[in-house]
Order: C-alpha cells, then sequence, then structure tokens
C-alpha cells in the first residue's frame, strides 16, 4: 500500500500526504483497538500540524490524536501463506501489483508443479519451504545475488 500511495511523490511531505489519502480511502472507521492495555475507538484520521498522519482515538470522553505508526497491528496477524497459484499469462498490462500487502512475514517457496494451458497460461504452484533464504541465481550469462544488506527495488 506504500508503493502504491507515494509512486509519484517527490519529498516526504507529499509521500505522506499520498499514503494519508490512500489510508483516508480505505480505512473502516470507527473501529477498536487497545493502546497502552485500553480499549479505545478510531474515530478519525488527520494529519496533524506537524504533517504527521494521527488517529483521533477515543474513550469515554477523553480524546487523544495517536501517531498511525505508533497503533497495533491488526489482530489477528494476516496468516502466513502455504500455497501459492500464480497464472502467467503471455501479456502485459501496466506495472504490475503486489501479491501480498504489509505485515506479511518474508518466505521461500519452491516449485511443486507447473501446467501449460492450451492459450499459453501457465499456472507455477508453490509451497513454503521456511524463512526467507538468501543467495545466487544465475540467470543467463549474469548472477543475481539476494543479499539481505541490500534493498532490492
Amino acid at each position: 500500500m506504500i508503493d502504491e500511495a507515494t509512486v509519484d511523490c517527490y519529498n516526504e511531505s507529499e509521500q505522506a500526504m499520498g499514503l494519508f489519502t490512500m489510508i483516508e480511502e480505505r480505512l473502516s472507521l470507527p473501529f477498536p483497538t487497545t493502546i497502552l492495555g485500553a480499549q479505545v475507538t478510531v474515530e478519525a484520521v488527520r494529519q496533524n500540524d506537524a504533517g504527521e498522519i494521527v488517529a483521533v482515538c477515543t474513550r469515554g470522553r477523553d480524546r487523544q490524536n495517536i501517531p498511525v505508526v505508533d497503533l497495533p497491528l491488526p489482530s489477528p496477524r494476516p496468516k502466513p501463506v502455504d500455497t501459492l497459484r500464480i497464472w502467467q499469462f503471455p501479456v502485459v498490462l501496466g506495472t504490475g501489483k503486489r501479491l501480498f500487502g504489509e505485515g506479511m512475514v518474508p518466505r521461500s517457496f519452491r516449485l511443486v508443479d507447473t501446467q501449460l494451458n492450451t492459450t499459453g497460461a501457465v499456472l507455477h504452484v508453490y509451497e513454503r519451504a521456511g524463512g526467507l533464504k538468501y543467495g545466487e541465481v544465475e540467470v543467463g550469462q549474469e548472477t543475481v545475488i539476494f543479499d539481505s544488506s541490500v534493498t532490492h527495488e
């Protein structure tokens, strides 16, 4: 979601506004959450004078703005995916989309099946193979290194 919200932004202020707009459009309000052991209700999301995105939290008559980054992750957390079934079609449309949103734990998968459709589409079936593994992959005459200390885009 963050990548989509900040794709054409030139500075932090534009990034914050893009993220705020996306949160405002997609967040279903009000919703309950727990902050420091207290049950509160998030009534609204706003940008404060400093440009921070804050949740307007209420408990009874009390109201407090809490930075969105300080809110707990949704509970229950997203369940890990055990099997991926990815259809690959022989067309190019747009720039692509992320398969998973924020909060998913990186995992490794291994290819267990591939099926070719008569139209040229290919189904790849992967099963979970544990934690994220780093290493090298040869692609043609080029070696691609997957390293946890390097940011890949």
